[in-house]
């Protein structure tokens, strides 16, 4: 019983780890992309790119801290929990579950597929499922 309570614990911190060291990283290549005049890659990075990064990072924080599917589902709730409070504090958005549900859902299906030894079809799912929720929130907002 405390094992399985440890291991909730440490894929719930191993998400919000792994969204605070890929947040820091961006931080510093955001940086470097002020100057940036490409209005497409501007336009694109919030529903193209963001998922790509974020899924990405999200396969090999699972694969580091060698995430079982069961425990997915915290390792996805602290990720997005981290990333909700983020966009809150940046007025990006109001504060909701939504990132929360997309990144407990993707976890998911990473962990499963990586379980199963099918990491890229697992990689490609997740990417594809986060670009659709994305797209989907950019029209619901504006």
């Amino acid at each position: 019983m405390i094992k399985r309570i440890l291991d909730v614990l440490l894929a719930f911190l191993a998400g919000i780890i792994g969204f605070g060291i890929l947040s820091l990283l961006l931080i510093l290549i955001t940086l470097k992309l002020n100057d940036f005049e490409d209005y497409f890659f501007i336009l694109a990075l919030p529903i193209l790119f963001s998922p790509l990064y974020e899924e990405l990072g999200k396969y090999l924080s699972i694969k580091v801290w060698k995430i079982e599917t069961f425990y997915g589902f915290f390792f996805g709730f602290g990720w997005g929990l981290l990333e909700a409070i983020v966009h809150y504090i940046n007025r990006e958005i109001p504060a909701s579950i939504y990132p929360i549900l997309i990144h407990i859902s993707t976890a998911i299906i990473l962990c499963y597929f990586i379980k199963r030894k099918k990491p890229i079809f697992g990689l490609i799912t997740a990417i594809v499922l986060h670009v659709g929720y994305n797209f989907l929130i950019k029209e619901i907002l504006i």
